[in-house]
């Protein structure tokens, strides 16, 4: 874990990287649909941090499209004294989906994957579009189709070994912008600075703990 010290900002930001898929990966359009379970709109992280909890003004945990960056990318602003919370009640929404995918919400999540799935090529123009973007890789020309099969197939059992190959907190590498010296008061009464909170957020996670200046 590392924090950027920011004097006077009151919101925290999060950052925090997963290595995932290349588009190359057979794999990755499912996993694309795991990480909308986990982190897209109205997610499990979302609903957890922002409806249940009030932490965050913002938060997702998303596949990146680019074509070799094979990157699992997650953004949580938050209030400034709850940026450790935030981080680990996320860390423990990744937990439960190595535990199992959440029938309800796989299903909710692929309908609507599919359905903006569709409005993004359902003009001639935005379909040859897409095919020269697949040809210009080297993707297959069956790639929409390809995409369609993996969300209309995937399991929770095929998405849960996913969830236990991506989604490990050990490999978590996290930045936080936070201004250091923000109170923080526990459910024990205590009181940290927020540099105090977030050493002993990332021991309790086996991370290592680094400061580094704002550039």
């Amino acid at each position: 874990m590392t924090l950027i010290h920011k004097p006077g900002q009151v919101q925290s930001t999060v950052v925090a990287v997963l290595p995932g898929f290349t588009r190359a990966n057979s794999q990755f359009w499912k996993s694309n649909l795991l990480m909308s379970v986990f982190g897209g709109n109205d997610s499990l992280m979302y609903t957890r941090l922002r409806d249940d909890l009030g932490y965050v003004y913002s938060a997702g945990f998303y596949q990146t499209a680019k074509w070799q960056a094979g990157l699992l990318i997650g953004i949580i602003g938050c209030k400034g004294d709850k940026a450790g919370e935030a981080i680990l009640e996320t860390v423990n929404i990744m937990r439960s989906l190595q535990q199992g995918i959440p029938a309800r919400e796989l299903e909710l999540k692929r309908l609507d994957t599919l359905n903006s799935f569709v409005f993004n090529v359902d003009t001639k123009a935005e379909l040859v579009q897409a095919y020269s973007r697949y040809a210009m890789r080297q993707e297959p020309l069956d790639t929409l189709e390809r995409i369609q099969a993996a969300y209309f197939t995937s399991t929770p059992e095929e998405l849960q070994t996913i969830a236990l190959r991506l989604l490990d907190p050990l490999k978590i590498q996290i930045q936080v912008v936070a201004d250091k010296t923000l109170p923080v008061s526990k459910a024990d009464g205590r009181t940290l600075t927020l540099e105090e909170d977030l050493k002993a957020v990332a021991q309790s996670l086996g991370l290592p703990f680094q400061e580094i200046p704002l550039r």
